[in-house]
């Protein structure tokens, strides 16, 4: 009765007993999209279900007293045929459904790096951080194009704190210049604690698989945008952690960085 009320359009403040039994939590605007948290997740399924804007969020708990985490959790939906998902499943899903991306100016730069550019600015319309796509050439979408995309990170980007990955961005800059044709995506995190959970990284914590999947959701947008199709992915990692078939791209071979410097 309780939680009915209170998602209830035509509840007044009087209509609540505060404080109560029912801990009420609000959802940041862009659900999953801006903030990867258990309150957006609930928002998010209700609301691509159609329904209130609104849910009950309870933590199971293992018989030991500790919070169930997702190994216990999938034994417990086996036990009672129950549906399971992750936060990290329905960002996949919104960042393949959703278009979240804004062309917001564009401008020729000479850079020392490859020449003549042409520097697009992207703004993402959920949490308003602007993203960079820098383009050499023409896109034809029957192309195979040269595509890196970078997550931009003060400490080797800026510092060389990663000897192994300093001046990934100009080496990019230059392999695609001398092949006269492609894409450079810099995605940004603006999110308030982006450098100090960067930082953690350094201290052997990896980054969370929730913002990996949003900065190639952005990037993936961004290269629809651009007309790009098929890429010849710039990088010395296989990963991809979301699916492109839903962006209609296509990886149609990679190009290890570090072998061409």
């Amino acid at each position: 009765m309780t939680v009915a009320t209170a998602i209830s359009e035509n509840t007044k403040s009087t209509d609540i007993v505060t404080p109560g039994h029912v801990f009420p939590i609000k959802a940041r605007p862009g659900g999953v999209l801006v903030r990867a948290g258990h309150t957006e997740a609930a928002v998010d399924i209700a609301k691509l279900a159609g329904k209130n804007p609104s849910g009950v969020i309870c933590e199971i708990m293992n018989d030991d007293g500790t919070m169930a985490r997702l190994p216990e959790l999938i034994e417990v939906a086996k036990k009672f045929n129950l549906k399971i998902g992750t936060i990290a499943d329905l960002i996949s899903y919104r960042i393949n459904n959703d278009h979240i991306i804004t062309r917001v100016q564009s401008e020729k730069i000479e850079s020392e790096f490859g020449g003549e550019w042409d520097c697009i600015v992207y703004k993402n319309d959920l949490d308003k951080a602007e993203h960079i796509a820098l383009v050499k050439g023409r896109i034809n979408s029957s192309d195979v194009i040269p595509v890196r995309v970078h997550s931009v990170n003060i400490f080797e980007d800026l510092i060389s704190i990663n000897s192994n990955r300093k001046n990934l961005i100009s080496k990019s800059m230059d392999l695609i210049s001398d092949l006269d044709c492609g894409v450079i995506i810099l995605v940004r995190d603006t999110n308030n604690d982006a450098l100090s959970n960067l930082l953690k990284k350094y201290s052997g914590n990896n980054l969370r698989q929730e913002n990996k999947l949003k900065e190639y959701g952005v990037g993936a947008q961004i290269l629809i945008d651009l007309g790009v199709k098929k890429m010849s992915l710039i990088s010395d990692t296989n990963a991809m952690p979301i699916n492109l078939e839903g962006y209609d791209l296509e990886i149609s071979d990679r190009q290890p960085l570090e072998d061409n410097n």
